[in-house]
């Protein structure tokens, strides 16, 4: 496998729809966790696999070139083939089974990744579920789906902006409902927002040299980091668990990262410290974060009282992060109590 560069995939004389498929698999090469989502949107059983190698334009000599293959060794194949505007032949989708039926791995799936939904027969599937292959058919917005956890984030971000630039996802109608839902909703922004200026000078107050920077939001979460020397911590809440649950109650979050920890030996440490906390990274693997239902957390009934809530649930957090071994030197002290919010 080599590894994506996306300069040299921008500078490439390639045709639009391979360099689109570059850009993807630099994407999920770049941000792992990405590809994760997406084979949950999907959905494929083999989401919760770890580790994904992502290969693109590789050629079988009979059956021709496959767009893009993930594999977790042993564990599972999945092959991706992307399409724009022309569609997919049922002799295509026969050639990509008769591969995968091949292939050793317990798992092994064809996902079409399309602008427009495909059809084709029902022989079709049961063909492929007789040599034990999954087909799934999925579309460029929920690509898009999947990124919207990713606030800050400027690789994820701008590839969300070119699907939309390049009409790929089509924004959907404005109900009545939906005004009438921003209406409240910018009012529940504001107060956590408010909330999150509360809680500032507090958690602040966690290390020495902690820093409050902007606060940041998009249309489903808002945040706030906290910059210090060689750690980041994080305070956040989100409407619903993620993008690819819209139903899930919203939740509060807490994370710290490590940004020293660099290459393999570096990824290993924070890998096993997240598995420790059952966490998981919102950035990339220097980063962990933990959630509660934000009214699990939140249940004083006065804003002070949140504001110390939310503040406890930081300290908390974070040292249970720091000791599972992401920075096991880092000594945080227990905030203030707030008390003198409430004079």
């Amino acid at each position: 496998m080599s590894r994506k560069n996306l300069f040299s995939i921008a500078a490439s004389r390639m045709k639009s729809e391979d360099r689109l498929t570059e850009m993807l698999a630099y994407l999920w090469q770049e941000r792992p966790q990405l590809l994760q989502a997406w084979l949950g949107v999907v959905p494929l059983a083999c989401s919760d696999l770890e580790d994904w190698i992502v290969d693109t334009q590789r050629t079988d000599p009979e059956l021709g070139r496959f767009d893009v293959i993930l594999r977790v060794p042993s564990h599972a194949c999945v092959i991706v083939e992307s399409k724009l505007g022309s569609d997919l032949g049922v002799d295509q989708v026969a050639r990509y089974v008769q591969h995968l039926s091949r292939r050793t791995e317990p798992y092994r799936a064809l996902v079409t990744l399309t602008e427009r939904r495909v059809e084709w027969p029902a022989e079709v599937d049961q063909a492929a579920a007789a040599e034990g292959v999954v087909l799934a058919k999925a579309r460029w917005r929920d690509v898009r789906a999947t990124i919207q956890d990713t606030e800050g984030d400027s690789i994820a971000d701008d590839f969300a902006e070119m699907l939309l630039d390049q009409g790929l996802v089509r924004a959907v109608a404005v109900t009545p409902n939906d005004l009438s839902s921003w209406n409240v909703g910018a009012s529940v922004l504001s107060r956590l927002v408010a909330l999150l200026d509360e809680a500032a000078p507090y958690i602040e107050q966690l290390h020495d040299g902690l820093r409050a920077g902007r606060t940041n939001f998009n249309e489903r979460l808002v945040y706030r980091t906290f910059a210090g020397q060689n750690l980041n911590v994080y305070l956040g809440f989100s409407a619903n668990e993620s993008a690819t649950k819209p139903a899930s109650p919203p939740i509060i979050w807490a994370g710290l990262e490590n940004p020293s920890l660099q290459g393999s030996e570096g990824k290993t440490q924070a890998e096993q410290a997240r598995d420790a906390v059952r966490g998981k990274n919102m950035w990339g693997f220097t980063d962990i974060y933990l959630s509660k239902p934000a009214a699990d957390v939140l249940q004083d009934p006065s804003f002070e009282g949140q504001a110390r809530e939310a503040v406890a649930f930081v300290f908390q957090t974070v040292s249970v992060i720091a000791d599972a071994g992401l920075m096991q030197d880092a000594q945080f002290r227990p905030p203030d109590t707030l008390a003198s919010s409430q004079k």
